[in-house]
Order: C-alpha cells, then structure tokens, then sequence
C-alpha cells in the first residue's frame, strides 16, 4: 500500500460517494495504519492518505408551517417515522431498527442496544406520551419484530423517493432526514431542556 495507490483509492471512491463520506472511510484505513506503525510496530512510517475538502453544512431546522406541509405530501407509513423522529430526535437508522423486544412497558422506556446506535453504547430514553402512543397504533404482528413497517415488512430506508417527493412537493429545500433530529433538539432547547438533558 503505496501513497499512490491510497490516493488513486480515494479519487475512485469519491467518484460516487460524498467528500464526508469518503473521508469517514478512510479515517479507518488512516486508524488501522497508525495502528500499524505506532503499536505493532510494524510499518516505519504509515503512508499518507489525502483527505478531500468537505462542504460545510449548516443544518436547516423546519418550521411548523414546513413540517405540516412536508406531513401533508408523505405516505403514512414514511409519515409515522418523521413524526416519531421529531418527538424523540433518534437517528434514522435506530427508529428503523427499533423492535417489540426492546420496549420497556412498565417505564415507558426504549432500550436500544448497541447495533443500532451510533457511538455503539447502549441507551435507554423515556419515551414521551405521544411518541409512545404512536409505537402503540403499529402492528406488533408478522414474521418480523420491527415496530416501523410497510405492507408488513419493515421500513428500510424512509429518506429514499417519497420523502425526496414529499419535500419537493412541499417547497422544502436543503432538508436532510437528519435534520428532524437538529429540529428536535432546537425545539427542546427552545422549551427550556438544559443543553446537558
């Protein structure tokens, strides 16, 4: 693994991927390699790997008007998880992967393993009453343990073409799925929420 060969790596994977992306790939390779060297001892040096320039991106946080009419265009599947996203401010990735199991009855809590979580520790969050009511409306039957699902299967991705429709449709620009949870958290800060909570 040569300089030249990491590079011409890198240029080829952000042919199709996002400069963050990319970037967050090779952090890995850039971990195992310092690894490599520094602790094993055995590389003299790790050969250096570029890193692309990202955009900077400014989250966009919807209004109540945006989100009314970004609600009013979604199926109501896809409308389900984007009201339980703004009402609990969890990832994509985990709302999508919640199942029955990890429901805690008795104190109204989620406890979400670590697989689906991103910084990988287990968490445990109360769930307020409307976002619990929504769990409560899903179908807890089938062959699959999710809570969020379409045509009894579950939900994979639901920032794919409905949503990118949806937002078309309801003149909404630059938002990201992943703004619902910065639109979460604005909210919370704006209802008096200590930063820390």
């Amino acid at each position: 693994l040569t300089r030249e060969v990491l590079n011409d790596l890198v240029d080829h994977y952000a042919m199709r991927r996002k400069a963050s992306t990319v970037n967050r790939v090779f952090n890995t390779l850039r971990s195992i390699l310092n690894k490599a060297n520094k602790e094993l001892g055995w590389l003299t040096a790790p050969p250096y790997i570029k890193k692309l320039k990202e955009e900077e991106y400014f989250a966009k946080v919807l209004t109540r008007e945006e989100e009314e009419r970004l609600l009013h265009y979604l199926p109501d599947y896809i409308k389900t998880i984007v009201d339980f996203s703004l009402l609990t401010g969890l990832r994509i990735g985990t709302v999508t992967n919640l199942t029955w199991d990890m429901l805690d009855y008795a104190k109204r809590r989620i406890n979400i393993p670590v697989n689906i979580v991103k910084n990988k520790k287990p968490r445990s969050i109360p769930i307020q009453e409307q976002a619990w009511d929504i769990i409560l409306r899903q179908e807890p039957k089938g062959i699959y343990p999710h809570i969020f699902k379409y045509k009894g299967k579950p939900v994979k991705n639901a920032n794919k073409t409905a949503w990118k429709t949806a937002l078309k449709k309801a003149g909404i620009k630059g938002f990201r799925f992943h703004d619902l949870r910065h639109t979460w958290t604005t909210r919370m800060l704006e209802n008096g929420v200590s930063i820390d909570t």
